[in-house]
């Protein structure tokens, strides 16, 4: 546990039974009146704040405040904050209430580009680069300025692009922007935050948008394009070998399906029936053609087979 003393200037003398207040700090200190945004706080409106800094040679104990306002008016009571214990020569943000004279309206809105990819092993590897911006637009009180402190958390591995980083405080979790608004001015702010982003794609797993992306994207050279547009050539060619074999498999079940029909009709007319001739004829007809759809189905059975090899083939020694 850590102890905190005080020294007294002066000797203080309390008699048996009594108490005393005795003021442990009795000098000015600077503050900075200002409105700071969370929004996880308050999304529409900051909270009314000042900025304390200890410039005095001992640490303030935590505690709670009391604000007071020196007016045109008077003094007036304005709030109560609590604050944490402040070191010699360090600052605390201390918020009292929600300034709801001041507006503030937050807009978020993410891209993705890709920028990179490669092949191997049959995996296609995708980098993006993932930009995120929030949009603050905010607006002052209608008599009064504002100092509006906006806070903007920090994401690991997340770049600030926008405001430069020069330009805003900065904590180990939070970007802090300063805004000066005049009575009934309004003004936007961004921050702009980018990272990268990996993605692994089995390449034989990959649909067709995910390959138009890559194709279509100008940051991919014309390697991996022309890799992905022969692999791409290869499904088409086995979509067609695909076609044509269940073209082939739907005549040969509208074949077994009519002679079924017919050799049902066949058992109920007599022989010497002339239908019953041509039904004998029409059998004889669809068995040759029958015959000859085995060997197609067989033969486009094996050719689609050939194209998976293909591609299989393919994707097994793409290196890119």
């Amino acid at each position: 546990m850590t102890q905190v003393s005080f020294r007294l200037p002066t000797p203080i003398t309390i008699g048996s039974g009594q108490s005393a207040i005795v003021p442990l700090l009795d000098k000015d200190v600077p503050i900075v009146r200002l409105a700071l945004y969370q929004p996880e706080t308050s999304a529409a409106h900051p909270l009314a704040s000042v900025r304390l800094k200890n410039d005095s040679a001992n640490g303030l104990p935590p505690g709670v405040l009391t604000l007071y306002e020196d007016s045109s008016a008077g003094v007036g009571y304005v709030g109560d904050a609590r604050v944490s214990g402040v070191p010699a020569g360090e600052e605390r943000l201390v918020s009292y209430a929600v300034d709801e004279k001041t507006k503030i309206a937050r807009e978020e809105q993410s891209t993705s580009a890709l920028t990179r990819a490669t092949a191997a092993q049959g995996v296609l590897h995708l980098t993006r680069v993932v930009r995120r911006t929030t949009t603050y637009t905010v607006s002052a009180p209608t008599i009064e300025t504002r100092r509006l402190l906006l806070e903007q958390r920090k994401l690991e591995n997340w770049k600030l692009l926008e405001p430069a980083e020069r330009s805003v405080e900065q904590t180990a979790t939070l970007y802090r922007a300063v805004v000066d608004l005049k009575p009934r001015e309004s003004k936007t702010v961004k921050f702009v935050t980018e990272a990268p982003s990996f993605e692994g794609i089995r390449i034989a797993e990959a649909n067709d948008a995910q390959m138009a992306e890559v194709m279509q994207s100008r940051e991919i050279g014309d390697g991996v394009k022309n890799a992905l547009a022969e692999l791409v050539r290869l499904r088409h060619v086995l979509a067609e070998k695909q076609t044509a074999e269940q073209q082939v498999k739907n005549r040969i079940d509208e074949l077994k399906a009519d002679q079924s029909r017919i050799r049902e009709n066949v058992a109920k007319i007599d022989k010497e029936n002339a239908l019953y001739k041509r039904y004998i004829e029409k059998l004889s007809q669809q068995e040759s053609e029958f015959e000859a759809l085995q060997a197609a189905s067989a033969k486009a059975a094996a050719e689609t087979q050939a194209a998976h090899g293909a591609i299989d083939a393919y994707i097994t020694k793409l290196t890119i």
